[in-house]
């Protein structure tokens, strides 16, 4: 019976492809776990894109290293607290609006 790999390479490969998918399974599990403790549902349009788009973060970052890929996260970390904190005020100036419907606020 011939080997499964031919060469040491081969199974070097292998290996590497093999923890990689163990990793993602890994990953996609944590986090299904953490969505769910945010309180999102794991069959909702926005799961599955925030799903997608750290998995692929993930894969980039095993791609071409963490230095090359943390400039951008940390850009795009930026930009959601800036957002964050714009929605933040927006809900303070709203409790604040006097109107007639101003008890139901």
């Amino acid at each position: 019976m011939r080997p499964k790999y031919e060469t040491e390479e081969e199974r070097h490969e292998a290996r590497l492809k093999s923890k990689k998918e163990s990793y993602a399974r890994g990953a996609a599990v944590h986090l299904d776990s953490l969505w769910s403790s945010l309180g999102y549902h794991s069959s909702t349009l926005q799961c599955k894109f925030l799903e997608s788009y750290g998995m692929s973060i993930v894969t980039e970052v095993d791609r071409e290293g963490w230095d090359s890929v943390k400039p951008g996260c940390e850009a795009g970390f930026a930009e959601v607290k800036h957002v964050l904190q714009q929605a933040y005020d927006l809900r303070i100036e709203a409790c604040d609006v006097k109107g007639p419907l101003t008890d139901q606020l």
